[in-house]
């Protein structure tokens, strides 16, 4: 397997990151950069390289590489900016790092600027004298005018077409002068009385408009009517409305939906569990115990893969979240060597949790509860005191666990007076009082070889040195589970529950392979027998070394089913020759791949979330509840 510290750190791909960001800000500048600003574009990308494969060294070479890229693009942007004088691109970044005063001070200087004098509020009343006709009446008057005028000249001109028509068959000129002054009259006559009535026409038109502008005046004998509608005895005799007029009240028939003046509501709890070890611990080696996240609903949050812990519940309306108790281990925090004679030295003291006053819970998806004389009480959500603790054996390194709550203190978000819609994340972080987290080791590590009882003389040497352990036999029951790096003592302890996953053997695949990677990582995990540690000087060696660490642990190797009576082991692929082969070539072998995670150091946080719901029950008829 190629070493990806010498490929990241490699001329070439040093070579290839330079060439990319430097074709990249000559796009964006248009033009080329000068000596100065390549000699700082280089040292950018050797620095952000050596931060990134600090911090993700286990990471492979192309995600290395895109995290340097993340990292040289806005810091090398910043610096052209600098030396070009160009104003900041926001100033989000400077209200984010400026202390509380200065920004108080700040806002109290932007809200005291005199603002102009808003206008007066439009007079919205509605005039109560009369004012002059619209324009739309007097247009729609000034039609009908035309169109009567019109009206009356069309009639006038068929009037003299006829007397002219009648005219010209008249043979005698006399008797036809004499009836054509009589139809003259005649028409003058008609066509006065048309003007007449055309000018009444008009001004009934005109008043009826003017009526249909103005409201009806209320009646006044209303004043002495009094109760009109019920008819009731007490009325006046006099002028009470007769039964044609009268109105009779709303009965229920007239009701035909009945609709709710106020809309019933009921608030539901709902507990919420939150366990660090539901997360995925095999990929994710970001987050440990104390430091992880929860996503809700993730079917709903778009596809991929999820290293956080996941709830598949969707809250909706919540107005209260509450934090209720959070239950820790009593693991072993640090590790103190104390000097019980001139080579001798003692590191079974447990420095736990218990050592502080207090510990803070932060969740940055929940506004701060707190504050206080330091920052990291600002930021947190509730300060955890003890209240009861439970223990399975005092003799033991790592002692059981211990309840913390917020005693005789609010530890809780109110979202008043709108609810929140939904909740898609949050994110647990148990600290110390100065703010860290209470353990950065990781509760998971990665395993690297498995050593059986047996084979513990004639390996890594031959013969090998067992005068310091008692875990050793010629039948191999016990199996010695080798860790890439060295760990705590406390991390894993005897008794302690551990569970295998993602273990593959450099073998070829066998029967006896299957049963023992089946064996291996069984969901119920494996009860750790003792830890250990091998070294040259001292060979085999039960327990930790003068520093307090191992690199190796214990467990059971598979027996038969001990309610038969058997002692026996359960043979790998069904006998003992195929168990020995299998044993045989596991020896020396380096797993190509394999993590575990101590079950009993798991974090447990407990809340309480309240919503808001319709209640159903204010809709139902008295004889249908109970």
């Amino acid at each position: 397997m190629a070493d990806p510290n010498s490929d990241f750190f490699s001329g070439r791909n040093e070579a290839m990151l330079d060439r990319l960001l430097y074709s990249d800000f000559q796009r964006r500048l248009g033009s080329d950069l000068n000596e100065k600003q390549k000699e700082r574009l280089v040292k950018t990308v050797r620095h952000y390289m050596g931060e990134v494969y600090e911090n993700l060294g286990a990471k492979p070479v192309p995600v290395l590489n895109k995290e340097v890229l993340s990292a040289v693009v806005p810091d090398f942007q910043a610096y052209l900016r600098r030396s070009q004088g160009l104003p900041p691109a926001s100033g989000t970044e400077d209200r984010v790092r400026m202390d509380t005063t200065n920004r108080f001070n700040q806002l109290q200087t932007e809200r005291q600027d005199v603002r102009a004098t808003p206008p007066a509020a439009p007079d919205f009343r509605i005039a109560l004298e009369d004012g002059p006709s619209t324009a739309m009446s007097l247009f729609e008057q000034i039609k009908k005018q035309r169109e009567a005028e019109a009206a009356r000249e069309a009639a006038s001109a068929s009037g003299q077409a006829v007397t002219t028509l009648a005219v010209s068959n008249i043979p005698n000129p006399g008797i036809a002068w004499s009836e054509s002054t009589d139809m003259f009259r005649q028409t003058a006559t008609e066509a006065r009385a048309r003007d007449e009535n055309a000018l009444v026409e008009r001004s009934v038109q005109r008043q009826q408009g003017q009526m249909q502008q103005m409201q009806p005046p209320p009646d006044p004998r209303a004043f002495f009517f009094g109760n009109q509608g019920s008819g009731l005895a007490e009325t006046n005799p006099t002028v009470a409305l007769p039964e044609a007029v009268r109105t009779r009240p709303s009965l229920p028939q007239d009701i035909i939906k009945k609709q709710d003046d106020i809309v019933s509501y009921r608030e539901n709890e709902y507990n919420l569990f939150l366990y660090s070890s539901d997360r995925d611990w095999v990929s994710n080696s970001t987050e440990n115990r104390y430091n992880f996240s929860v996503n809700f609903d993730p079917g709903n949050n778009g596809t991929g893969t999820y290293y956080s812990t996941a709830a598949q519940i969707k809250f909706k309306n919540i107005v209260r979240i509450e934090f209720v108790k959070a239950i820790l281990p009593t693991e072993g925090l640090e590790i103190l060597a104390t000097q019980e004679s001139d080579l001798s030295y003692n590191t079974n003291l447990n420095v736990n949790i218990l050592s502080f006053p207090y510990l803070m819970l932060r969740i940055p998806e929940l506004d701060t509860n707190n504050f206080g004389t330091n920052p990291a009480l600002d930021s947190s959500f509730g300060v955890l005191q003890y209240d009861g603790n439970w223990i399975s054996d005092n003799s033991a390194l790592n002692r059981a666990y211990v309840a913390m709550i917020p005693k005789f203190m609010k530890c809780q978000k109110v979202y008043y007076p709108t609810p929140l819609a939904t909740l898609q994340k949050l994110t647990i972080q148990l600290q110390r009082p100065d703010g860290s987290l209470v353990s950065g080791n990781l509760d998971t590590l990665d395993i690297s070889g498995f050593t059986f009882s047996s084979q513990l003389t004639a390996w890594p040497v031959n013969p090998a040195t067992t005068t310091n352990t008692l875990y050793k036999d010629t039948i191999g029951s016990y199996i010695w589970v080798q860790t890439k790096s060295w760990f705590s003592k406390f991390m894993v302890s005897q008794g302690d529950r551990v569970i295998f996953k993602n273990v593959e053997l450099p073998l070829s695949p066998t029967t006896a392979q299957a049963e023992f990677l089946s064996f291996i990582q069984k969901s119920a995990g494996h009860i750790v027998v003792n830890v250990g540690y091998y070294s040259v000087s001292k060979g085999w060696t039960t327990g930790a070394n003068t520093q307090g660490y191992c690199n190796y642990m214990i467990i059971r190797n598979q027996f038969a089913d001990p309610t038969t009576g058997s002692e026996d082991l359960a043979y790998y692929g069904g006998s003992e020759g195929a168990n020995d082969t299998f044993l045989s070539s596991l020896e020396g072998a380096r797993v190509n791949k394999g993590r575990f995670i101590n079950m009993n150091h798991q974090t447990q946080v407990v809340l309480r979330v309240i919503t808001r719901d319709m209640d159903s029950a204010s809709r139902l008829r008295p004889d249908n509840l109970i």
